[in-house]
């Protein structure tokens, strides 16, 4: 099975960020997100047995333990890799960064030790609105959007937990399925 591991967004929250993204879906070229699978993905893993889900539920969680619950803070809205070349448009994440970064750090360690491909690119908090299905220009029209949410205040979310999902791919796009949601300790 295809397998990541997230941080889910509350309702509230993920219907901002669906407005916004709403506000940006006449640009063309541009594959968006559906709202339902809005998420923050801390590590993708691919295709996994599922023997190995239980192992990584149980070490994922042991960490998970570890860790107080905090709240994330989204704010503003970009694109990767720059504004020559938009491959991803984002919402950005202004507060919760730094227990993000530690957390990823340590799903990281946990998903290496059993065996998964180290991450190359460092971690970049961000939540994908939509992917560019072709390399070329930032078009205007996504330039003033974007622009339109600069500093833009989504809400916050608490994190009170991570969750192992699966990923399946449909022609209509993918359907996630949590498998696994391991609590943050103080819950």
């Amino acid at each position: 099975m295809r397998v990541f591991i997230a941080v889910e967004i509350d309702e509230e929250v993920r219907g901002r960020i669906a407005q916004a993204q709403q506000s940006l879906r006449a640009v063309g070229g541009i594959k968006w997100v559906e709202p339902e699978n809005f998420h923050l993905t801390l590590k993708f893993l691919g295709e996994v047995e599922l023997g190995l889900v239980s192992r990584l539920a149980n070490d994922l969680g042991a960490v998970a333990a570890s860790f107080a619950g905090f709240d994330m803070v989204f704010r503003g809205a970009g694109v990767f890799p720059n504004e020559h070349r938009p491959r991803v448009v984002w919402i950005g994440i202004e507060e919760g960064l730094k227990q993000l970064f530690a957390l990823a750090l340590k799903v990281e360690e946990v998903c290496q030790a059993l065996g998964f491909a180290a991450e190359h690119r460092p971690f970049s908090a961000h939540l994908t609105l939509g992917r560019a299905r072709e390399a070329g220009a930032m078009p205007p029209a996504l330039a003033a959007g974007l622009k339109a949410l600069e500093g833009k205040s989504f809400g916050q979310t608490p994190v009170h937990h991570i969750t192992i999902m699966e990923s399946t791919l449909t022609r209509t796009g993918p359907i996630y399925r949590p498998l696994h949601k391991l609590q943050l300790k103080g819950i």
